[in-house]
């Protein structure tokens, strides 16, 4: 099982409060928010917005299915099964078509 730890404060700029997420993902960042254990599994540090959205995801899941999510299950799953099953996969086409529609200042995704 993988062990989530939550990330320390220092990734929070203490004077203005903001979140420094928007640095570039560099080697050197990622050896510091995945540590190899010596058995090949990894520790994944997660930053407070990530634990906030997996507290959520885990919450929706009980909302959802009356239980606490399994090691089998989903994460992220497909909120109109009757049993937890993934998300199926995303058409690429239709998201570049509303992308580009979006763009152009209208979405098919209103109508």
């Amino acid at each position: 099982m993988t062990h989530v730890k939550r990330q320390k404060k220092s990734g929070t700029d203490k004077k203005k409060g903001s979140k420094l997420l928007s640095r570039p993902l560099t080697k050197d960042s990622f050896a510091k928010t995945v540590e190899l254990m010596p058995d090949g599994s990894r520790k994944v540090f997660l930053s407070p917005d990530q634990v906030e959205l997996l507290e959520h995801q885990r919450d929706t899941f009980r909302e959802k299915f009356g239980r606490d999510p399994g090691s089998g299950d989903p994460l992220f799953f497909d909120p109109d099964a009757d049993e937890p099953r993934p998300l199926p996969p995303l058409d690429l086409n239709a998201l570049e078509a509303a992308a580009v529609e979006a763009a152009c200042g209208r979405s098919s995704l209103t109508r």
